[in-house]
């Protein structure tokens, strides 16, 4: 070897220590020394309510600073669309760390996200979230999301609208429920509905009837995929045939309890005319700060959605979990925050923030372990011993979902057009139909 090459050899080695060190100085460390910035969008909460959360995780990390900014005030399309923007271009400074998405939303966020480091959830941590958490967020051993508190579907009910009826409570089955909705419906001379006795199917004024399509396909015992994961047809499939045709008799029957001349739901709620109103239980919050402010005096009941004769009780759970950005720096920072937020302390301190700032009613914790806490709550109670049996499916995107089964139904009230409208989105992945 001569001295040239021996000279070669340092200057070589000397540029590849100097790159070696520049790397490591620009690779994001989570040490306790290292300050570590973390930006946290957030829906519904405002920051009050977030803040002694905040403050308490920093207090005892103080290399963590965390910013918190609340969207979709404005609305859930207008936060999705900025969500989208800023995680598919190429500024990754301008991406949150932390974000949430609906239980709904997972299949088209799937690229968007970097699930939990597997060593941080052990799996009777896991084990005590509500089996759609796990079923929703929780695949091949890994976290995608995880919530801070759950939400589903309730029957919501005008308690003296039943007892003019000679009623107390709606029935807990399907069949007789119908019959009750009937006979709470009030018309007048020109048989026209003045007090409806029940919302349903029509997607412009019946605020939740996709949801509630979707509950009683699934209460049916209909399957959306098979076991390879494949789309199964409706069509294929009697028990769609008799869901969707029981759903209709709510609007098209001789007996209907529900129209398109009314206005929206809610409103005819709020209005004292419809006796029965399925919707989740951040309505109720609505409702019941509309019956204080302008003295509606509503007596306002609460009770679990109807279920099927002889067939096992199923509900619809619909709920925001925070995840992590791909484009975050310090991921594994942000599921060590995601996964403090989500522990039963906390949990607490945020119900007990809640309640505090004036909100009439706390959350839905989304631990089995916390059921206890509001099991006998007069609102809350139903939706948190409900979702103990809640089923979702993979839409692949709510939103998009609903929009194709609503102008599916507008022209053809069909298992056949429901079909059309699941393909029409669920073509977006790369699944095989099966015939």
């Amino acid at each position: 070897m001569n001295k040239k090459t021996v000279i070669l050899g340092v200057v070589f080695l000397v540029i590849l220590i100097v790159l070696i060190v520049i790397l490591i100085g620009r690779t994001p460390s989570t040490e306790k020394n290292t300050q570590v910035s973390l930006i946290w969008w957030n829906l519904f909460e405002p920051e009050e309510n977030i803040k002694p959360l905040i403050d308490e995780y920093t207090k005892n990390n103080p290399n963590i600073k965390i910013q918190y900014v609340q969207l979709g005030q404005d609305s859930i399309a207008n936060y999705k669309e900025k969500l989208l923007t800023d995680l598919n271009d190429k500024e990754v400074i301008s991406s949150p760390d932390i974000f949430p998405i609906s239980n709904n939303w997972l299949g088209s966020f799937e690229n968007n996200i970097i699930k939990a480091p597997t060593a941080l959830f052990s799996s009777s941590e896991i084990d005590d979230f509500y089996p759609i958490v796990k079923s929703d967020f929780y695949k091949a051993g890994k976290v995608s999301a995880l919530p801070l508190y759950l939400d589903g579907l309730a029957l919501i009910y005008n308690k003296t609208r039943l007892k003019e009826a000679g009623l107390i409570v709606p029935n807990k089955y399907w069949s007789d429920f119908q019959i009750e909705a009937q006979k709470l419906t009030v018309r007048n001379n020109s048989s026209k509905i003045t007090k409806p006795g029940f919302s349903a199917l029509l997607f412009d004024n019946a605020e939740f009837s996709f949801d509630t399509l979707n509950l009683l396909l699934m209460q049916s015992g209909v399957k959306f995929y098979d076991q390879a994961g494949a789309i199964v047809k409706l069509g294929s499939q009697s028990e769609a045939d008799s869901a969707l045709e029981f759903y209709n008799y709510f609007v098209n029957d001789s007996l209907s309890t529900w129209n398109k001349e009314q206005p929206k739901d809610i409103v005819s709620f709020l209005e004292g005319n419809l006796a029965m109103y399925i919707a989740p239980s951040w309505r109720i919050i609505n409702i019941l700060n509309y019956n204080t402010k302008y003295n509606l005096n509503l007596s306002i009941g609460v009770t679990s959605i109807p279920q099927l004769l002889g067939r096992d009780e199923v509900s619809w759970a619909s709920y925001w979990g925070l995840a992590v950005s791909k484009d975050s720096q310090y991921s594994d920072e942000a599921w060590k925050f995601i996964k403090y937020l989500t522990q039963a302390e906390q949990l607490k301190k945020l119900n007990d923030t809640i309640i505090a700032n004036g909100r009439p009613i706390g959350i839905i914790y989304p631990r089995k372990s916390m059921l206890s806490d509001i099991e006998n709550d007069p609102y809350l109670g139903v939706y948190a011993t409900s979702l103990l049996n809640a089923k979702s499916w993979d839409m692949y995107d709510y939103d998009e979902m609903k929009m194709a089964f609503k102008n599916a139904l507008t022209n053809d009230i069909s298992v056949k057009s429901l079909d059309n409208a699941i393909n029409s989105v669920i073509s977006k992945k790369t699944l095989t139909t099966v015939n």
